[in-house]
């Protein structure tokens, strides 16, 4: 004698048929939409006994009826209403879904993370590049990180930011677009002697209080003394502030060298001069080989690729 042993706990739904409920609620909508099983098969695209089926599972599945069959046009139960409204809202934010990524396949949408390492990129460089490549992609985002420079590398390695304008990123692990090179100036009174030089040397700092930047400049305007044998140049004051320093310079109390690319427009009482010998410094867009890329990043690459091909 054989037994048939139900394990079927009551009240617990039986696990569903994934097919049977993606057919019984896409069925559902149509059917609410023209009243008719045939059309909402032919709308599927399937067989009209598919959909029959499927309808039937599914409210074998839920206990309940989907489908108030004795009505022409056909219309749907309560229930079935809210399975149709739910999967209204499931195709819905698929659709949503795959236009989001269709976007940010064809670089219409995304987000990309900028790293700066100070005021000659969020000042000079900055401002103008990103404006551009906002007419080119309205929809990708930027957010900007200002570090210094050696932050900003850091950064880079992290993957903390996808791109960074920085001092050359030095290394086989990073890739460098060059932009305009940037160079150190010195600052002095306008008022002063040193205003009439062609250029200032090391020696002529010692000679007068000197105002060392606290800021990305420092390492560079280190090592342009070290270039001229002064490993330890006499620093008489310490300012982190870019107006601060150009306050006292102005002031006549002391020198000081920054970055040209850094500087905002000069008071009267101030005036850069070259330096002796020259401090170039080469300012490029980095990223790191090693990071993940969307492709909204690869688009910001590809139009800084174009934008600085000259270099």
């Amino acid at each position: 004698m054989c037994r048939f042993i139900d394990n079927h706990v009551d009240n617990e739904p039986l696990m569903p048929d994934n097919a049977h409920v993606s057919t019984a609620l896409n069925a559902l909508r149509h059917i609410e939409d023209t009243g008719s099983l045939t059309q909402a098969a032919q709308l599927l695209g399937i067989s009209q006994p598919a959909v029959s089926k499927a309808i039937a599972a599914e409210e074998r599945n839920l206990g309940v009826t989907l489908l108030r069959r004795g009505t022409r046009p056909l219309r749907l139960t309560v229930e079935g209403e809210i399975l149709a409204r739910y999967a209204d809202r499931s195709a819905a934010m698929l659709r949503e879904v795959l236009d989001d990524i269709d976007a940010r396949r064809r670089h219409q949408s995304g987000l990309i993370r900028m790293g700066s390492f100070g005021a000659s990129a969020s000042t000079r460089v900055l401002p103008a590049m990103l404006q551009d490549f906002r007419k080119l992609h309205p929809q990708i985002g930027v957010t900007i990180m200002e570090a210094p420079n050696v932050d900003i590398m850091a950064a880079l390695r992290a993957d903390l930011v996808d791109f960074a304008v920085m001092i050359e990123a030095q290394g086989e692990e990073f890739e460098n677009i060059a932009m305009p090179s940037d160079r150190l100036v010195a600052l002095v009174p306008t008022a002063s002697a040193y205003a009439r030089e062609q250029a200032i040397d090391a020696a002529l700092f010692q000679e007068q209080p000197f105002i060392m930047s606290k800021g990305g400049s420092e390492p560079l305007i280190r090592d342009w003394f070290a270039r001229s044998n002064i490993l330890e140049p006499r620093i008489d004051h310490a300012v982190l502030q870019i107006t601060s320093i150009l306050a006292l310079v102005g002031a006549g109390l002391g020198l000081s060298i920054m970055a040209e690319m850094a500087l905002p427009p000069l008071p009267g009482n101030v005036k850069v001069l070259p330096l002796a010998p020259e401090m170039p410094r080469q300012i490029t867009v980095a990223r790191h080989h090693g990071a993940m890329r969307s492709a909204a990043a690869e688009a910001f690459w590809d139009f800084a690729e174009r934008r600085y091909s000259f270099a």
